[in-house]
């Protein structure tokens, strides 16, 4: 390799590290200060870059929260393929050990991303709304993950998993908006745990 590409594709490197930390820095902002505080003044001072920096990578708003609510659901369905895959690979999938690891799930998600991460995600779906681009990668993200829910009603052997994954996804949507904004019903009440989740699997299996 020539050292004229050796350099090209060392900047490469350097400014798709940027443009992730960039994507990063504006999950933080969110999280904290919501969508008014997402600006590229704001990114650059949280990161200490100069002023005008993330300008440079993001000139449109637009631009920077198209790449920011990305990030967010990239990073999402990966660790969401990670954890259906290791359920799928068991030998057996039955409903209490489905139970058990969504609970598991949702308690991991809440200790791993703290409130300011589970803020920013639903500031990244309100504004995913206000833009087409935005909104379709909202769709898609939904749309994957409903399929690896419906995997999941197959091997339990519902009658139509489609309809069974879609029922469940809500339920699950609504567990992960009562552990954003007041988890402390969760706590209290001692639902969403495996008995809550064995319950709803049961019930979306008759849909």
């Amino acid at each position: 390799m020539s050292e004229t590409l050796a350099a090209r594709n060392r900047q490469d490197g350097d400014r798709a590290d940027r443009r992730a930390a960039i994507a990063d820095a504006a999950i933080d902002i969110l999280g904290e200060q919501g969508s008014r505080g997402l600006t590229h003044r704001a990114i650059d001072k949280h990161l200490g870059y100069p002023e005008g920096t993330t300008s440079a990578y993001f000139r449109r708003r637009e631009d920077l929260v198209m790449a920011t609510v990305k990030a967010l659901f990239d990073a999402d369905f990966r660790r969401i393929r990670v954890l259906f895959d290791t359920l799928l690979a068991r030998e057996v999938v039955d409903a209490a050990s489905v139970a058990r690891w969504f609970a598991e799930m949702l308690a991991a998600v809440r200790q791993d991303q703290g409130p300011v991460r589970m803020l920013a995600r639903y500031e990244c779906f309100l504004m995913a709304k206000r833009l087409p681009e935005t909104d379709r990668l909202l769709r898609a993200s939904f749309s994957q993950r409903t399929e690896r829910t419906q995997e999941v009603f197959r091997r339990l052997g519902a009658a139509h998993p489609d309809r069974a994954a879609i029922q469940f996804e809500v339920l699950l949507r609504g567990a992960f908006f009562t552990a954003s904004f007041v988890p402390d019903i969760l706590d209290d009440s001692g639902l969403a745990d495996e008995g809550f989740f064995l319950r709803e699997i049961t019930a979306a299996m008759q849909a």
